[in-house]
């Protein structure tokens, strides 16, 4: 088994956490995960444990392995964790200098600014959202501060997921945000590149919580709310 295919399980399993194709209520079957990603029972039992290490399957005596609904404490130590990693982030990529992609990124999301969006054009910020914060840790040129952050990217996903269909709201306020943030790494301003990660930051996680806070069917939890040792 390659790291490649262990790695590949774990992007399948989230998938289809995300788009809700693994129900919480039932165990998690390795066999049927096998057949339904066309990966080995190997490589689906490494990534099953990788993620009951991260939090995001949760392990029951005599019952067996579910997926773990992500809670609104959840919710917040991820945004305390990610508040930390990306405004430093932020400020090393000003400091190294932005890659080629993330200049392109830059370029893509000033042509959908300030404009009404078709529902790919939305669908397309939305992706290159997510990948400016993954460009802009690889830009930060620190391989420990890359690995912390690869730890917990699914985890990111998966909570930024709970909440996607009720912030459409907020797609153009988004953008901004982001262009702000990457304009900051362009000009090679690296306090500015960490302040305006840090406001962005703490505006979305004070959005989500308000919507998980009023939609609390959005964050249900197994009854044992602890993550796995």
């Amino acid at each position: 088994m390659t790291e490649l295919t262990r790695e590949e399980a774990k992007r399948r399993i989230v998938e289809m956490m995300i788009q809700g194709g693994l129900d919480p209520d039932t165990p998690i079957s390795e066999r049927s995960l096998s057949e339904r990603t066309g990966l080995g029972r190997t490589p689906i039992r490494e990534a099953l444990h990788d993620l009951a290490r991260d939090g995001l399957i949760a392990i029951e005596p005599k019952r067996g392995s579910f997926v773990r609904r992500l809670g609104l404490d959840d919710v917040r130590e991820i945004f305390e964790v990610r508040f930390a990693l990306e405004a430093l982030a932020a400020s090393l990529a000003a400091l190294r200098g932005a890659s080629p992609r993330l200049r392109a990124i830059h370029e893509e999301l000033t042509a959908l600014q300030s404009r009404a969006l078709t529902a790919s054009e939305t669908k397309q910020s939305k992706a290159l959202g997510h990948e400016l914060h993954n460009e802009i840790v690889k830009s930060s040129r620190n391989r420990l501060l890359q690995r912390q952050y690869s730890q917990v990217r699914l985890m990111i996903e998966v909570s930024l997921s709970l909440t996607e269909q009720q912030e459409t709201s907020r797609i153009q306020d988004t953008i901004d945000e982001h262009l702000a943030i990457s304009g900051a790494v362009l000009a090679a301003d690296p306090a500015k590149a960490q302040a305006v990660m840090q406001r962005h930051l703490s505006a979305g996680h004070d959005i989500r919580m308000r919507i998980l806070t009023d939609f609390p069917a959005l964050t249900i939890a197994i009854t044992n709310n602890e993550s796995p040792e």
